[in-house]
């Protein structure tokens, strides 16, 4: 579960650079916050 959860972001990081590197930063940021939650859930 948490595996795909992983996945998918890094899947969908490259188009958002090309696009939008403000917004992609932001979202990376975001992931990274969800990241160490999970860690202090487990």
């Amino acid at each position: 579960m948490s595996e795909k959860k992983l996945i998918v972001p890094l899947v969908r990081e490259p188009k958002a650079k090309k696009s939008k590197p403000a917004r992609n930063h932001l979202l990376l940021s975001l992931k990274k916050n969800d990241l160490e939650l999970d860690f202090q859930c487990h």
